[in-house]
């Protein structure tokens, strides 16, 4: 064929005139902000994320369709779209109560991924193409993407809106809603409860700390009697968000060193006891960076080095210009760890930076008052978010780089164990806040959990990129995955198992009234390594045909009701959290477990068939140490020929009948017979 039959001419392409497309509402476009249309409601009127969030007009929901910027195309492993209305745009219905419909009633048996009925010729095998995704999480639906796990958990997280907060007045200021001795006591119950979270005081530069104000009072209204609460709390959160709404607009009118510490409060707390949904923390944060960063606090600490190590002594005007400068630096690496632990496991990258200024500030030593002791929590916190990045943002894009990526992830998780080893002794040697290290050690094996989740994320996706046009090994994929000649991924994928249920163990032990006051993030990562529990025991039965074994249903069960009663209200980040894991277990309970071993069973015979056909079921019995290595072989991989291995004849005739799962003899049989559980991967991710 001619080549000018085959595509257009250079000429063409020249003259063609270029469509051009509205990428940004004009809200978006005059702030300079990112613009994503994430959603269209019913009437098919399409409005951008942000100007959702701040109820703000959006230029898209009159714009034509032609004009609007493209939806993401379903791929084509998308459900069918009666499946998605019920599962994803039911208004008023949040996803954790979509995927009870979906996984906890109607109880699908699951599908196998690969199964022959007949013997494969090698063309097809060549052409095969392997079904990887997270299957750990199929019990849940297709409702999430589980490869930012984070996102996941806060959206399964959500709760309706149960109401409008159109009846409640909408106040000019704060004095307006409460007397000044009932604001004086919201302040006192935040300094109390929350400032020691944010590890350092508050600066408050009067006149202009009034809205710093207004957030510290929002925040401590959830400890306002039942009663005052149903009628203040609305009010004061309805003044915030008009107040956040006319920052937005006008972010250079606003720009403080109160409002960057407002935003950083609501960040990591979301008010409760009104009407309205959750906030978005990033987004809240990420103005605060912005603003941050325009009043150059990110330099802060460099000037506070520089002042302190001065060969010169400082007079007392000096001395108030360092004070200041120290808290200005507090301030910003308070900050950027802030951005930093709600990017964790939403797939996006922090803004701010951490320099080395900032690390040295202040030193690891043994704290000796309780604002050294804070500070120290400021450095431990960068340290392990430093780490959490490090080993989050190692990239394999080549199997050649594997060595070089595994040492990446080790590295990572070898300064953690390092910030362990700081940390334990601190509960007890630093009594008076024993808590607040106690979480911190908490939140590094919260930590320690995104960076094992992501690592075997990437080594499962390696492996789904590496086989377009060949049988890849879909049964023993991570043999694929060995840098320096380890076998990482089995030895990772029971880290995981063992680290979630640790810190399962941790919450448990600490007391309702102070788990009630950690931001809401903490309850994201402690849900997230709940399910992560769950999902191995649908695993473990899915694949290898045994439960998983340990305490983790009693821990699981603790962890749900010490949540739920840590909670003041129900859209309380603790029992929205609680509801996920329970519901998770719930499921669990309700599934059909004889269902899953027959599916493990399955497994293993559509494995043997498989490998008998390619010529490699001996290489893969020499990896199970020699279980099979006195068990006679047939000579022929007919389905005639007869075997005296028990696993052979099992694999053969199929899954058992349910009248053989009832004794002990059958377990030790499959046990024992069954090669799967010697080389299947702890974690199918």
């Amino acid at each position: 064929m001619p080549p000018s039959s085959s595509r257009p001419s250079s000429s063409l392409k020249a003259t063609r005139p270029r469509k051009s497309k509205v990428q940004a509402c004009s809200t978006c476009r005059k702030q300079k902000a990112r613009c994503e249309v994430l959603e269209t409601n019913s009437a098919g009127v399409r409005k951008c994320h942000r100007c959702t969030v701040l109820k703000a007009p959006c230029s898209f929901e009159s714009d034509t369709p032609s004009t609007l910027p493209p939806p993401t195309p379903p791929s084509a492993e998308s459900p069918p779209a009666d499946t998605l209305s019920a599962l994803v745009i039911l208004p008023g219905v949040s996803a954790m109560h979509r995927i009870q419909s979906h996984a906890l009633d109607a109880n699908p048996t699951p599908k196998v991924p690969f199964c022959f009925t007949a013997p494969p010729t090698r063309v097809a095998l060549a052409n095969y193409i392997p079904p990887l995704k997270p299957y750990v999480w199929t019990f849940v639906g297709p409702c999430v993407d589980w490869s930012a796990p984070m996102v996941a958990m806060q959206e399964l997280a959500k709760v309706p809106d149960v109401g409008s907060s159109s009846f409640v007045v909408h106040d000019e200021c704060l004095e307006h809603i409460l007397p000044p001795n009932e604001i004086d006591n919201l302040l006192s119950t935040f300094t109390a409860h929350y400032t020691p979270w944010l590890n350092f005081n508050l600066v408050r530069n009067a006149p202009h700390h009034a809205f710093l104000d207004l957030v510290c009072c929002t925040i401590a209204s959830r400890y306002l009697d039942s009663s005052t609460r149903f009628i203040i709390a609305p009010r004061l959160q309805n003044l915030t968000r008009d107040k956040i709404a006319e920052m937005a607009f006008n972010p250079a009118g606003s720009q403080s060193l109160d409002t960057v510490q407002a935003l950083i409060i609501l960040a990591l707390w979301a008010p409760i006891c009104g009407f309205g949904a959750q906030g978005d923390g990033k987004m809240l944060i990420g103005m605060g960076v912005t603003m941050a960063m325009n009043m150059r606090l990110n330099e802060a600490s460099s000037r506070a080095i520089k002042m302190r190590t001065g060969t010169s002594p400082l007079n007392p005007m000096d001395i108030a210009e360092y004070e200041d400068t120290m808290n200005r630096a507090r301030i910003w690496i308070v900050l950027s760890n802030t951005e930093t632990m709600l990017c964790i496991g939403s797939g996006r990258p922090a803004v701010s930076k951490r320099s080395k200024s900032d690390m040295d500030l202040f030193p690891i030593l043994s704290p000796d008052t309780l604002e050294e002791g804070r500070d120290l929590r400021i450095r431990l916190f960068s340290e392990l978010f430093n780490a959490t990045e490090q080993g989050l943002q190692v990239e394999l894009p080549r199997r050649e780089d594997i060595d070089a990526w595994y040492d990446g992830v080790s590295a990572s998780l070898h300064a953690m164990d390092r910030l362990v080893e700081l940390i334990t002794p601190l509960p007890i040697a630093r009594a008076e806040e024993k808590f607040f290290y106690h979480i911190l050690h908490c939140v590094v094996l919260c930590c320690r959990q995104c960076v094992l989740y992501n690592a075997l994320f990437i080594c499962r996706t390696l492996v789904e990129d590496q086989y377009p046009l060949e049988p890849a090994p879909q049964w023993t994929w991570f043999h694929d995955i060995q840098p320096h000649g380890l076998n990482i991924v089995p030895l990772w994928g029971m880290e995981s198992i063992r680290n979630a249920e640790s810190v399962l163990l941790f919450t448990l032990q600490c007391d309702p009234a102070s788990l009630a006051t950690s931001p809401d993030i903490v309850f994201a990562m402690i849900g997230f390594c709940g399910g992560v529990v769950v999902a191995m025991k649908f695993f473990m039965l899915r694949r290898l045909g045994i439960e998983l074994g340990g305490s983790g249903d009693l821990l699981l069960d603790q962890t749900v009701d010490l949540m739920s009663r840590a909670s003041i209200s129900d859209n309380h980040a603790p029992i929205r959290y609680a509801n996920v894991v329970r519901n998770m277990l719930a499921t669990w309970h309700k599934t059909d477990k004889t269902a899953l071993v027959r599916e493990a069973w399955r497994f293993r015979r559509d494995f043997e068939h498989q490998s008998r056909f390619l010529g490699q079921y001996a290489f893969v019995a020499g990896q199970n140490a020699g279980q099979h290595e006195n068990e006679p072989r047939s000579e022929s991989g007919s389905s005639g020929s007869q075997s005296g291995s028990a696993g052979s004849q099992s694999g053969s005739a199929g899954p058992p009948d349910e009248s053989q799962l009832q004794g002990d003899d059958f377990w030790s049989e499959f046990l024992q017979n069954n090669p799967v559980p010697h080389f299947a991967s702890p974690l199918g991710i």
